[in-house]
């Protein structure tokens, strides 16, 4: 879907990321995540796949509708962890890229918004009960942590 449009690293985030963890919620768009220095290339790149109604957001990144009248929001973010993220992103059945749960925990906890933090406690909740694999996230890949190391 996407990954015929861009050529520049992204992720899928928001509404359509989380059906990953949880049951589906309704949403109306699409949402990816670029990095802050990659935004001006992913408007170019939208463009072409028509793009109307490019908008600003109040937060980084614009607003469009492509041709198909698929409504996309892409959201640029200027963290250090973006590109880790963006590089550990899952692959999707359209071969998108899907943030993984962790980074889409993070992201969602940065923005600090309602529908955020209800998908955060779903997707957490859902979590099986078993202990999580063994894997952590160095401290300098993510964002300044009160721990050593992310446990996901």
């Amino acid at each position: 879907m996407f990954h015929e449009i861009f050529t520049i690293p992204y992720a899928i985030i928001g509404g359509q990321a989380t059906k990953f963890y949880m049951p589906e919620r309704h949403t109306l768009d699409w949402d990816i995540l670029v990095a802050t220095e990659d935004l001006e290339q992913a408007r170019k790149e939208a463009a072409p796949a028509g793009a109307t109604s490019v908008r600003p957001r109040s937060i980084p990144g614009f607003s469009c509708v492509l041709c198909e009248g698929v409504r996309l929001d892409v959201i640029a973010e200027a963290s250090d962890w973006v590109a880790a993220a963006l590089e550990q992103a899952r692959t999707s059945q359209t071969n998108d890229p899907v943030l993984s749960l962790e980074w889409l925990v993070l992201l969602k906890l940065t923005s600090a918004r309602v529908q955020d933090l209800a998908d955060i406690s779903r997707m957490m909740g859902l979590l099986p009960t078993q202990p999580w694999r063994k894997r952590s996230i160095p401290l300098e890949t993510g964002p300044p942590m009160p721990w050593k190391t992310f446990v996901p």
